[in-house]
């Protein structure tokens, strides 16, 4: 009998820092081995993430090389945290970058990728199960397409503002209808559930649940009435009102994310001067600087062309 692997693949921006802090690492009988923060910087991750890479954009010799590589993370790091190897005990990994890979075309912009292939990635997931042996049942949370392109931009707003393409929002959405008929930012897969119908092609449709971040986090009722029956349990201690990074002002208005000081190459001076202006930020609220991304009288038209051409 094929072990249990629950996969929790996202969407990016809808609730999956909330959801690793304080509901799927809290789950009795389940072994989490996904992202506990929702940061960066857990380096003990670094396997998971090479590997979501690898089936994202990996060729396919380096990518049947790292399925060995990722399948001994796995048993080292249920091992490291639980003490042992029991496959009675279902396996649990939430990490949203399996799908944030699909939709972020500042991989293409930076490195001359264009965004990951959904049939590939989800190929290439059925194929690591079937030769290790683990059964995956998916778990998929969308957002308002027209939301979650705001909300995505807004995240990556401090990589995108140095790319003259794409350096504002209404850039962006025009970028998304100029690439119309290539689709390179895969802005299909978020109409008419064309996601979750190649990850069908893959997985047994059983196996699937979708949910959408709106109705989830709505209340309790409707959260745990979608949760229960995946995990047959329900978590006394979580509510949504503890959903975390909430940036909205209005529903047009979005923070956007700071950019981690050390992912720029820099001078040693300059570097640790970085560093205390990221502990300022990080400790004492009132030196947090606040970029508001806002959608304007353009963004709604550019939006709502864009759910007319990739919606219909």
């Amino acid at each position: 009998m094929n072990r249990i692997v629950y996969l929790h693949i996202g969407y990016p921006k809808a609730g999956s820092t909330t959801l690793q802090r304080h509901y799927f690492s809290k789950l009795k009988d389940i072994r989490y081995l996904g992202r506990k923060n929702g940061l960066r910087g857990e380096s003990n991750l670094g396997p998971l993430n090479r590997f979501i890479a690898t089936i994202s954009f990996g060729s396919e010799e380096y990518c049947s090389k790292n399925y060995q590589i990722f399948n001994d993370f796995l048993n080292d790091e249920e091992t490291r945290q639980f003490g042992n190897i029991d496959t009675s005990y279902p396996l649990f990994i939430s990490h949203e970058t399996i799908t944030r890979l699909l939709f972020d075309p500042f991989y293409y912009l930076s490195y001359g990728y264009y965004t990951a292939d959904a049939n590939r990635t989800f190929k290439r997931l059925a194929e690591f199960a079937s030769l290790y042996g683990y059964h995956f049942k998916i778990i998929l949370i969308k957002r308002d397409p027209k939301t979650f392109l705001h909300s995505l931009y807004a995240q990556l707003f401090n990589y995108y503002k140095n790319k003259p393409k794409i350096n504002t929002l209404n850039k962006y959405l025009e970028q998304i209808l100029r690439f119309g008929e290539l689709d390179q930012f895969n802005t299909t897969l978020l109409f008419n559930n064309k996601l979750q119908n190649i990850i069908a092609s893959y997985f047994p449709e059983e196996d699937i649940n979708v949910s959408d971040f709106e109705m989830l986090f709505s209340n309790d009722k409707s959260f745990n009435e979608f949760f229960e029956p995946i995990f047959n349990q329900r978590l006394s201690t979580f509510t949504v009102n503890i959903t975390e990074n909430q940036r909205t002002l209005d529903p047009k208005s979005k923070y956007a994310h700071p950019k981690p000081w050390w992912e720029d190459k820099k001078s040693f001076f300059q570097a640790l001067k970085l560093a205390c202006q990221a502990f300022r930020y990080h400790f004492f609220s009132s030196e947090r600087q606040k970029i508001i991304v806002k959608r304007d009288e353009e963004s709604e038209k550019l939006l709502q062309q864009i759910e007319d051409y990739f919606g219909s």
